[in-house]
């Protein structure tokens, strides 16, 4: 698989996309110096074109929120966009060269992407080639392949005459007039980034149709710890993925519903077909598999080579009657002393045979067992003390719990009359 390193032109030179990593989603993205602890002035501009709905990298690939390190300043402008959109799009398909790999090809670029990957035109193109003269030369001494995408009116404004003295629009260095991103990722051999998060190829996203009425008893503890924990992104589907057998050695299967009578609770997992990847699901180019399992209050249950999985979902139903449903999420390395735990869903008013469905955003990789705790708590009538006592559970989330701890808890919540459902999936990798 061919690698290609990606520079953002500037007036000051070319700048080089060293590396890409995923942050937590409840932190800004920002363009740093070099690996250093020194964000550049455009990293507001940068968090604008991720995180939705003003950005469309969060649209593409599922994260909202990352961290680029590039080599050289890029102090303004919006011409750098075109640069990040497809350093991400590479990073997504394990292409990407970063700092200090190896690359097969260079692509240089300019320009300002719109929402629907137009690319608009910038200034001082002509400046931006001269001062990268060096790098060019240095490259074509290499016989390092590159591509120089620029927005097509400022191709069209450039002197052929200048570009051939100076070496450029060879086949070896040529200049590629670009109306939209989609072109430059025709070139790399990318698809358009038009998928969005790993769930896309199976599901479309509509609202959850449940109200949210907190109860007066917790409000004050949800404004306490809504500072202190960030919850798992979660959306709400209308339509559920469609079903298809496991593939082998995994596990579960369609049709196993048994051991939860009030909320029936399914992992729906979903899963790039053999020989392919996540990216290719994730970009559209392959069919992703789906899997349903049928998780239990009694057994846990494993899915087997979970370093495989491209996206998880557990669907909550509920079987009682409307109630005010509360979720919560515990995350753990398998052996862990700690937990680290999250609310996933709270007060949601729940009506009889609908279902709440959470996506759940999986480690990059996965080296070791990890293990989910879900804990459904259910209010279907107020008073008797309810509210103090899941107050008191909430205010208890403060930091890791251990997990003998957050049993005595879950356990404390159903000596309160509380409906509560406790359930463990292991992801084996």
């Amino acid at each position: 698989m061919t690698s290609v390193r990606v520079y953002i032109a500037t007036t000051d030179g070319p700048a080089e996309v060293q590396r890409i990593t995923e942050e937590e989603p409840n932190v800004k993205s920002v363009i740093c110096l070099d690996g250093k602890a020194l964000a550049l002035p455009i990293s507001p501009d940068y968090e604008a074109f991720v995180r939705s709905p003003t950005g469309i990298l969060e649209r593409a690939y599922g994260h909202p929120a990352y961290r680029m390190d590039v080599s050289a300043a890029i102090s303004e402008g919006m011409s750098w966009q075109l640069g990040a959109l497809v350093a991400h799009a590479l990073l997504a398909v394990g292409r990407l060269a970063q700092k200090n790999e190896q690359a097969s090809q260079v692509v240089w670029l300019t320009g300002e992407v719109d929402r629907d990957l137009q690319i608009l035109p910038v200034e001082y193109v002509r400046e931006k080639i001269r001062h990268s003269g060096p790098l060019l030369a240095e490259l074509k001494a290499a016989k390092v392949p590159v591509i120089l995408g620029v927005p097509r009116r400022n191709h069209d404004e450039l002197d052929t005459g200048w570009l051939e003295r100076a070496g450029k629009g060879v086949e070896a260095c040529r200049i590629v007039p670009l109306d939209s991103a989609d072109q430059i990722l025709d070139l790399l051999g990318l698809a358009a980034p038009c998928a969005k998060g790993p769930q896309a190829a199976s599901a479309h996203a509509l609202p959850f149709v449940g109200q949210t009425r907190p109860m007066i008893g917790v409000l004050l503890g949800l404004v306490v710890m809504g500072a202190l924990l960030s919850a798992i992104a979660w959306w709400g589907y209308g339509l559920d993925p469609p079903v298809r057998g496991p593939p082998a050695g995994r596990a579960g299967g369609p049709g196993e519903r048994k051991g939860i009578n009030q909320f029936p609770v399914a992992a729906i997992e979903t899963w790039a077909p053999r020989g392919s990847t996540c990216a290719a699901v994730n970009f559209g180019t392959a069919e992703a598999e789906v899997t349903e399992t049928a998780l239990s209050e009694h057994t846990p249950i494993t899915t087997q080579g979970a370093e495989q999985l491209c996206g998880l979902r557990y669907r909550i139903s509920n079987r009682g009657g409307k109630a005010e449903i509360w979720i919560f999420g515990a995350r753990s390395a398998k052996g862990s002393s700690s937990l680290n735990t999250k609310i996933l869903a709270q007060a949601r008013l729940v009506d009889e045979d609908e279902s709440v469905v959470l996506d759940i955003r999986l480690p990059r990789r996965l080296q070791q067992p990890l293990l989910h705790r879900l804990a459904i708590v259910a209010v279907r009538s107020p008073g008797g003390g309810k509210g103090q006592r899941l107050n008191g559970f909430i205010t208890a989330l403060d930091g890791p719990v251990r997990p003998a701890e957050w049993d005595r808890l879950l356990a404390g919540l159903q000596e309160g009359s509380l409906d509560v459902v406790h359930l463990t999936h292991e992801l084996d990798p």
